[in-house]
């Protein structure tokens, strides 16, 4: 078999994490793991990140629309139903946290956590590919984007620092590299934020069975994001170093070309799609996001996928 023969026949699934902070129900259940009160309490830490759009429902069209040859579809639910699903379809399943998280780690309101265990899914793919809800594909894919042609998961990166570190999410990436490298460098490498290629059995070997167990059994019975969870990137840098990925650097131009997140503003939005085509775009919320843009971001999703899915009633 080619190499090529050998992309074409892999079986790829799709993984989503999905959450409606909207509902009440949810927003109580978070709250009263925080310890805080939904009558004095006006906004969740990092609610922004979980106020709906109907993203998943425009992703979902995208995905049919220019990456049909998924095999299946995994949405990761807390106890929720997206209410557009049409569950008539045998290729879309929702997974409930309580079929992949041990008991005693929930609820989570963890992403990092989420991710962590998003492997256990029953009759998930050795092949896989993980989504946010607001991932976008903006135009039609082959499976080589995504794995290159010895089946291994093209991570797409970008170069950071030169020794410098910024923020949190710089610290935290720095660590990752270091730990990864056992050495201190000033060339780190950083995920872009994309549709995020795995094999199964390589990426539960990390978080089961390597010398990081208890560091991940820690960040799975973490509920909330914290500054010692271990993120999702960590396990591509030790997995490069087993020759288990492909890192691709995707810097400057060439990034914004590939994917572009943070459209946040409809204007915005329509202006960078537009003139980049980017092959994946993520409308990512920010803390000024409101009904009124909502809409707006809406309405532009609609224009830009306007076919319902055979995943919608």
């Amino acid at each position: 078999m080619s190499s090529s023969n050998k992309i074409d026949n892999l079986k790829i699934d799709l993984v989503y994490t999905w959450c409606d902070g909207n509902d009440i129900k949810f927003k109580n259940k978070k709250l009263k793991a925080m310890g805080l009160d939904i009558n004095k309490t006006s906004e969740v830490n990092g609610d922004h990140h979980i106020i709906q759009a109907d993203e998943l429902l425009y992703s979902l069209r995208s995905v049919q629309q220019n990456i049909p040859w998924i095999n299946k579809i995994y949405i990761i639910v807390d106890d929720q139903k997206p209410n557009f699903l049409n569950f008539k379809s045998d290729k879309i399943k929702l997974v409930d946290l309580k079929e992949i998280f041990p008991a005693d780690a929930l609820p989570n309101f963890n992403t990092n956590a989420i991710e962590a265990v998003m492997g256990r899914i029953k009759g998930l793919s050795e092949y896989f590919i993980l989504a946010s809800d607001d991932m976008m594909v903006n135009k039609p894919l082959e499976k080589s984007y995504f794995y290159n042609e010895d089946g291994k998961p093209i991570i797409y990166t970008l170069k950071v620092f030169g020794g410098k570190i910024r923020n949190h999410y710089d610290s935290m990436t720095y660590i990752a590299n270091f730990e990864a490298n056992g050495q201190v460098t000033k060339k780190c490498y950083q995920d872009c934020h994309n549709m995020t290629p795995h094999c199964k059995s390589d990426y539960n070997w990390v978080i089961e069975k390597s010398k990081y167990k208890k560091d991940f059994d820690a960040t799975i019975h973490g509920q909330f994001r914290n500054y010692f969870a271990i993120q999702r990137f960590f396990i591509y840098l030790l997995l490069r170093k087993q020759n288990k990925v492909e890192f691709k650097y995707v810097g400057g131009l060439v990034s914004v070309k590939h994917f572009r997140a943070q459209l946040c503003c409809e204007n915005r939005s329509k202006w960078l799609v537009g003139f980049f085509r980017p092959s994946l775009f993520c409308i990512n919320a920010s803390k000024r996001q409101n009904i009124k843009e909502n809409n707006k971001i809406k309405k532009f999703l609609n224009k830009k996928f306007p076919v319902k899915s055979e995943f919608e009633k």
